[in-house]
């Protein structure tokens, strides 16, 4: 126990050094033993004594993570394994960097002098300058309509740095229970342009395509295209039926690697109002004939998930018990067609129970409880269902709350009570990065670099 209690202290030494002299910015950080104190303390509360330290090694692309903690924005960068605060907001919550690592999109919630909430979207260069505010709460309550005070009843939902590019595209929420999301923004961190792609009005999710030229929007009875400049929009190329309650359900999909076709999984008709099924549907970009490649039956849109190699789909089967009870299994059927590379997103979050993902070779994983903890497995290649397992990566975890694949090798896992964030490895070896407290949550956003980026 020693020894491990060691290890522990000469990471976070590593993971804290940058921290313990000033920055430059904002107030005075609490001293270098708080620092050193606090992510020991949290790490050993959820790191398995069993877990070998991920010593320094060098490493041909670099992990940069960007976090929200105590309302400021920081850094941390595999290559020298350090964190850095590089902008002190005081009122961030939420965080994303942009695809080549230079700039880093926040939003921004505080109370005014009228005791209003306000809230604004801003970007920083990852070295912390040129911070400057790109949706002003203003602006925001213009989306909305909304009177001044109205602005505390919305939030941004999803936000997404578009391929090879410094624009965001987003949409926004309500705060109210049962609410969807709203609309189709579009905002330049370098011009400070913001273009409304489509408005409120309108409830749906977006996925833009690999190449950063068009965006497949999924509302509740259909999927449509439209250019990232929004013109060319064209609704409902393929329609489907509207399910779940209380909140009617908005399908989830990815593109080919090509951006050639979008993969939706489209609601079918079924007698649960609960475990729905689904069609598998290939719709090509070019209004040609669409394809149905599987039919997933007794599942729930948020458990489906597709291999980047675009030969299998997983989801989570649920057996009927009766009396609205239903049992749980994770199973992996495969796609029709010999299989085209998916863009898939590499960042998973996970409730309870198994969530079967790829890393980005195609490897199937799956996060389950055992014995009350919970526990990353690989899978066997020809896997079936989620118990078909090959090795355990990481074991006796309190709680996975997301995963974000990085590589073939190397992924960054969150757990929770309290949330604190490891680079893993597929060789069994763990690094923390940073622990947060109950009230900050876990915010973080990651990006793989080439050396010297």
């Amino acid at each position: 126990m020693k020894k491990i209690f060691f290890s522990l202290m000469m990471v976070a030494l590593l993971v804290l050094t940058a921290c313990a002299s000033p920055t430059g910015v904002g107030p005075t950080q609490p001293s270098f033993s708080d620092q050193v104190a606090t992510i020991v303390a949290a790490t050993m509360q959820v790191l398995p004594t069993n877990t070998p330290i991920l010593t320094p090694q060098p490493t041909g692309e670099s992990i940069v993570v960007a976090f929200v903690k105590n309302g400021d924005i920081h850094v941390w960068d595999s290559a020298i394994q350090q964190s850095e605060l590089v902008f002190n907001a005081d009122d961030a919550n939420m965080v994303t960097i942009s695809g080549d690592g230079q700039l880093i999109a926040f939003f921004r919630r505080w109370v005014d002098s009228k005791q209003c909430e306000q809230r604004a979207l801003w970007v920083v260069e990852r070295n912390g300058e040129n911070a400057r505010e790109i949706v002003s709460p203003a602006e925001l309550r213009d989306f909305l309509d909304a009177t001044e005070c109205d602005l505390a009843t919305a939030s941004i939902d999803k936000i997404e740095w578009l391929p090879q590019t410094h624009r965001l595209v987003y949409s926004l929420i309500s705060d109210h229970e049962h609410s969807s999301p709203q609309g189709i923004y579009l905002s330049d961190a370098d011009t400070l342009a913001t273009t409304m792609l489509v408005s409120t009005d309108h409830s749906l999710q977006f996925v833009p395509s690999p190449d950063g030229s068009q965006i497949a929007l999924m509302a509740t009875t259909g999927l449509s295209f439209i250019n990232v400049d929004g013109s060319n929009w064209r609704q409902n190329v393929l329609t489907y039926p509207k399910k779940g309650v209380p909140i009617p359900l908005i399908p989830n999909g990815v593109w080919t690697q090509d951006g050639r076709a979008f993969l939706i999984a489209a609601p079918n008709e079924s007698e649960s109002m609960f475990a729905l099924n689904f069609t598998i549907m290939r719709v090509p970009l070019d209004g040609s004939n669409s394809q149905s490649l599987a039919i997933i039956t007794n599942t729930d849109i948020d458990s489906v998930t597709f291999s980047p190699d675009g030969r299998s789909v997983a989801f989570a089967d649920y057996s009927y018990q009766g009396k609205d009870q239903f049992d749980r299994r994770w199973a992996i059927i495969p796609l029709a067609g010999d299989g085209e590379p998916f863009a898939i997103p590499y960042r998973a979050d996970f409730g309870e129970g198994a969530n079967v993902h790829w890393s980005p070779v195609s490897v199937p994983y799956a996060v389950s409880y055992v014995a009350n903890e919970q526990n990353l497995f690989q899978l066997c290649p020809d896997a079936g269902q989620s118990s078909d397992i090959c090795d355990s990566v990481n074991a006796g975890y309190a709680r996975y709350s997301a995963i974000q694949w990085m590589d073939g090798k190397r992924f960054l896992f969150l757990t929770g009570s309290p949330s604190v964030l490891f680079l893993g490895s597929v060789d069994h070896t763990t690094m923390p990065v940073v622990a947060w407290s109950l009230e900050d949550g876990g915010g973080f956003s990651a990006v793989l670099l080439a050396p010297n980026k």
